[in-house]
């Protein structure tokens, strides 16, 4: 031992002192131990000496001669060497000895210590107090080649005093160099690749990834716990042609006697050759040692090698750092290095990036995508579909371990979705794995950091040094973002951050539990820190969430012209229906805002809805305050009397009583508007906008033109108000009505202009004016600059609260006839099936429901699914005699024109005199009601309705005549998409009419060519007759496919284990298949496709 103690004192070690301790402690125990074996070991020998068979039982045994001899049931029985009955025995042996010329040894069996790899054998020979070993294999590769190859290797070792892996006999020093690596024998199974787990999936695109990162000398892969990190490497270290060895480390490993010669054996295996694998170097420091072989595997690697560390970040001692970074820095050229870690390790990441010698795969790479999580889903035994997937992918951000605690939770559920939607989602299975595996790993002054600032949507350094109370924001988040604890950034100046959804979600429930009484100052900190800022909508909502009402009511009265102004309704009720009453009454602007934005949402302004009680309460309280306040001078209740007048009128409107509110909103410019900027422009606005609706609803529209086109206010922000957007829509809807595409061209190049010119303005106008702008493109067909246009409002879209509780965007409609104009008859068939029955059979009384499921009727009429416009008329209860008073700002023009159309439908397919009688009933209707409000644009479409329903009752004269003088109307406004899109009927007459009408030639013309020779769009009729016409939506590649496997007779099932894909992906198919083929089920799909030889 004190040969020991002299050497590490001498040797360039980087600890010499921890080293000495241990390897000292260690001899004692193995001296005491070696002590007890050498008399087991004396009475073995002794009794190997009387006969060897007498130790064989049936999984032990004895090799002499290439003859294994053991006993199995009391009887010896004979085996021969590389026979089948020998690898047999050999699955289920546990040792034999071996003797032969050459040399004898032991073997034994052994499985990997935590049961990554397969078991194997391993020989050793004991001589002269040292024990020698070398690695057989597993049982397949036990050839008689290979005994008498490890009994040579192990007698010459013993002679020649070569100890690789010497196990010293007693505590005594030897006369050679000691070597660094520890004495204890090694467990293969942290040498060996891992399992790949049985959920596992597929992921070639990292498997690509990372074959082309190994390429530089190191690559790290880190990322949270459950990120697939371990598997991603093992499935990249089957699937690669690179030489891979492997090193599973563990805590133990920071201490470098037992790391150092874990690390020289995965060294070694970068060679292939695995019996040197417990060679020692002699050397009298790992820096000699690690030397020796490096420069060994320089000249010996003729191709480029792996060698991979999983879980790294389980190394902490800076000793092992040291040895680490030596390694790297003196890496073989054809040596590379892979690291698998939860922490980015403490190396120098900085420089190996500097240098471009590092690669590196996180947390982004790593998370599942959308194909992926289906695969994973489907592997767990679990079923979802759709919304189901998404809710799962969107709550768990692609973290695999997620998504599989979530799958483990969904099971048992009935219904998915509203499980994944719910607030429960921090399920016990999450709590638990997040607060064992991450939280419990941090130290306490992390934690609490941590638990602290889960509170924040979002949070910078100094937003989490005003909530927590300290002032080490800065450098808690760089530790967070280094120890990969679910922080993402948000902004590529790596200052604003956010948490992990469920990491999130999971440490506000251990909040809740374990320090509930400082969830509510933490929230105030948080607002008192936003106002700070000037970011008063933050302030404001986390005061609501503190539970301090008084202070959010007084930022929400600040913030009333801003959300007025951005068009967030929704925003401004959702967090005034927080306040009390008798806290929100106390300020003027938010009680007179959230009382219009009320009816606006509900559609009482613009859809005459009943209001029920809201309203009049809100003008009996408005009456009292200004009562009270009358007298006072600066009160802010003093100056509101115009509010309470434009509140009145809002009733009579709400009621029908159109001259009364007229009269009420006339009486306002009377009135002394209040001093404050925000108050009265709210209230101008909203008295523009409703004036303008009650003329158009008496048939003024040159009134409502005029009221709309006066500015009210001539500060800048009037024109990035709300009101100003719904005036300026309204006033492109009396533009529409009346056939004035000219003067809608002039409006929206206007609105877009001054957007461009300002900068600012109001995202819902903005919107609303491309997808107007679109649908004038659209009608004049420009069908490429109208697709365009449409793009443009749904990226604005996504970002604003719609006017009302619609379902669908106002811009899915118009996007839908572009895709018809277009061809694609598909994607309009997805949005029906998606927004279609169900939708219209869910209208109520919501006047803005009605006007889009007539738009989605038009769009079934347009496809040929004539039963499903049949469905939305069921469902509308609305008939053809009906007593129609039209109004433009109700829109009632839309759902009647709409059911014109279908009647006229019903009575060409089946041949139905009475629904085109009916038809012409309500389109002469529709006539006196368009004409009574001058609505000429509209005029012009029931006209050529009328046209269309003639034509189909024979009467083509009179068709002719009246297309004659419409089509002159038409020509002079620029309409294009209204005669296109009725398809051959139309371009029937137009072939006709050149003698009826004074029309120009060209305008036929291009009329002709736009409809073209096969614009017929397909009928319930004509799909019955066209059984050997080709399909005008043909099908893909893999729905052919599909189609081919649905005639053997296959389930879904089947065909998605035979095309490997999943299950979700057939069944979306087979519909897409029973759309384009216009049948209901599978067997009439074979049978139309043997009809057009699609199979």
């Amino acid at each position: 031992m004190l040969y020991y103690v002299r050497q590490l004192l001498n040797a360039d070690t980087i600890v010499p002192a921890m080293l000495i301790m241990k390897k000292c402690s260690w001899l004692s125990q193995r001296s005491a131990t070696l002590a007890s074996r050498r008399t087991l070991r004396a009475c073995s020998d002794r009794a190997g000496k009387r006969g060897l068979m007498k130790h064989t039982s049936p999984t032990a045994g004895a090799v002499e001669d290439e003859i294994l001899r053991n006993e199995q049931d009391g009887q010896e029985i004979s085996i021969a060497l590389d026979s089948p009955a020998w690898f047999r025995w050999l699955e289920s042996a546990t040792a034999f000895s071996f003797r032969s010329a050459e040399g004898h040894f032991t073997a034994h069996k052994t499985r990997a210590g935590n049961q990554r790899g397969e078991p194997y054998w391993r020989a050793t020979l004991r001589s002269r107090g040292k024990l020698y070993s070398f690695y057989l294999g597993q049982s397949p590769r036990l050839t008689s080649v290979r005994l008498h190859e490890a009994a040579h290797e192990l007698s010459q070792r013993a002679a020649n005093l070569a100890t690789p892996s010497a196990e010293p006999a007693s505590g005594a020093p030897s006369s050679s160099e000691p070597p660094i690596d520890r004495p204890d024998p090694l467990l293969l199974s942290r040498l060996s690749l891992p399992r790949l787990p049985l959920q596992h999936v597929a992921r070639p695109r990292l498997l690509t990834l990372l074959e082309q990162s190994v390429q530089r000398p190191v690559t790290l892969i880190s990322a949270p716990a459950g990120s697939g990190k371990t598997t991603l490497l093992a499935e990249w270290a089957i699937t690669t042609d690179l030489t891979v060895s492997w090193l599973s480390l563990e805590e133990e490993d920071n201490d470098p006697a037992i790391f150092f010669p874990y690390l020289m054996a995965a060294l070694r295996r970068c060679t292939q050759e695995e019996e040197k694998l417990e060679r020692a170097v002699p050397a009298h420091s790992w820096k000699q040692a690690i030397t020796h072989l490096l420069n060994d595997l320089m000249r010996r690697l003729e191709h480029d090698a792996v060698i991979v560390l999983d879980d790294i970040h389980l190394l902490t001692s800076p000793e092992i750092h040291t040895i680490l970074h030596f390694l790297i820095e003196h890496l073989p050229t054809r040596l590379h290095l892979a690291m698998g870690t939860r922490v980015d390790p403490s190396l120098p990441l900085a420089r190996l990036r500097a240098r471009s010698q590092l690669s590196e795969l996180r947390t982004e790479e790593l998370s599942f995508v959308s194909g992926e999580v289906e695969a994973f889903v489907e592997k767990m035994g679990l079923r979802l579909e759709g919304e189901d997937l998404r809710l799962l992918e969107e709550h768990t951000e692609g973290w695999i371990a997620g998504i599989q605690l979530f799958t483990l939770a969904l099971r048992g559920q009935r219904h998915s979705a509203a499980f994944l939607r719910s607030s429960s989602r921090s399920h016990h299975f999450l709590l638990d794995y997040i607060s064992e595996e991450i939280l419990a790993q941090q130290e306490p002054a992390m934690q609490q950091f941590l638990l602290h600032t889960c509170i924040l949507d979002s949070f910078c350094a100094a937003l989490c040094d005003s909530v927590t109370g300290n002032s080490d924001g800065e450098t808690r988040l760089a530790e967070a973002l280094k120890a990969n604890l679910f922080v993402r950034g948000l902004d590529n100046t790596q200052t604003w951050y956010r948490y992990h959804q469920l990491f999130a979600e999971v440490l506000r429930t251990h909040l809740q539990r374990h320090e509930p009484e400082q969830i509510p100052g933490l929230y105030r900190r948080a607002s008192c820190w936003y106002e700070q800022q000037g970011w008063h909508e933050e302030a404001c909502d986390y005061a609501l969430r503190a539970g301090d009402l008084p202070r959010a009511a007084a930022l929400l009265e600040q913030l009333v012209p801003h959300l007025v102004g951005q068009g967030k309704f929704r925003r401004l009720l959702q967090w005034s229906s927080q306040l009390p009453q008798d806290i929100i009454g106390d300020y003027p602007l938010l009680f007179i805002a959230s009382m219009i934005g009320t009816q606006v949402l509900r559609g009482s302004i613009l859809g005459a809805q009943n209001i029920g009680q809201s309203l009049p309460a809100a003008l009996t309280h408005l009456g009292r305050k200004i009562r009270m306040h009358t007298d006072e001078p600066g009160s802010p209740w003093a100056g509101l009397q115009s509010g309470l007048q434009l509140l009145q009128a809002i009733k009579a409107w709400t009621s029908g009583d159109i001259a009364q509110t007229i009269a009420l909103l006339s009486e306002i410019s009377t009135i002394p508007l209040p001093s404050a900027s925000t108050a009265s422009r709210v209230i101008a606005l909203g008295r523009q906008l409703l004036l303008g609706l009650a003329y158009s609803a008496s048939g003024d529209l040159h009134a409502a033109e005029q009221i709309i086109i006066e500015n009210p206010s001539h500060d800048e922000d009037s024109a990035s108000s709300p009101f100003t957007s719904f005036a300026l829509i309204f006033l492109a809807d009396v533009y529409e009505a009346q056939g004035q595409l000219h003067k809608l061209e002039s409006l929206y190049h206007e609105i877009l202009l001054s957007f461009e010119r300002s900068g600012v303005g109001s995202p819902l106008l903005m919107a609303l004016a491309h997808t107007r702008r679109a649908g004038l493109l659209y009608e004049r067909n420009c069908i490429e600059e109208a697709e365009a246009a449409i793009k443009m409002s749904q990226e604005i879209e996504r970002r604003i609260e719609l006017l009302a509780p619609a379902a669908l965007s106002f811009s899915a409609p118009l996007q839908a006839r572009i895709a018809l104009a277009q061809g694609d008859i598909q994607s309009v068939r997805i949005l029906l099936e998606n927004k279609g029955v169900p939708f219209w059979r869910s209208l109520a009384e919501s006047q803005t429901k009605k006007v889009t499921g007539a738009t989605l009727a038009r769009l079934a009429l347009l496809c040929g699914q004539n039963a499903l416009a049949e469905e939305w008329v069921q469902a509308s209860d609305m008939h053809f005699d009906d007593q129609i008073n039209l109004q433009i700002a109700n829109r009632d023009y839309v759902p009647y024109v709409t059911l014109a159309r279908i009647l006229l439908a019903r009575g060409r397919q089946q041949h139905a005199p009475l629904a085109l009688a009916q038809a012409l009933t309500l389109l002469e209707c529709l006539q006196s009601a368009v004409t009574a409000v001058d609505a000429r644009g509209w005029l012009l479409e029931v006209q050529m309705l009328t046209v269309l329903t003639l034509q189909a009752q024979g009467k083509t004269k009179r068709a002719l005549q009246l297309l004659g003088s419409a089509l002159s109307v038409a020509e002079q406004a620029g309409y294009m998409r209204l005669l296109v899109d009725e398809g051959q009927p139309m371009g029937q007459l137009l072939a006709q009419v050149a003698v009826y009408t004074s029309a120009s030639p060209a305008y036929l013309q291009r009329l002709q060519v736009a409809i073209g020779p096969s614009v017929s769009k397909p009928t319930d009729a004509t799909q019955e007759q066209a059984q050997d016409q080709p399909l005008l939506d043909p099908l893909s590649e893999r729905e052919h496919e599909i189609l081919g496997q649905l005639a053997k007779g296959l389930s879904n099932q089947q065909i998605a284990q035979q095309l490997v894909i999943s299950l979700y992906t057939v069944k979306l198919h087979v519909k897409h298949i029973l759309a384009k083929l216009a049948v209901t089920n599978r067997t009439q799909a074979v049978a139309r496709a043997r009809e057009l030889h699609l199979i």
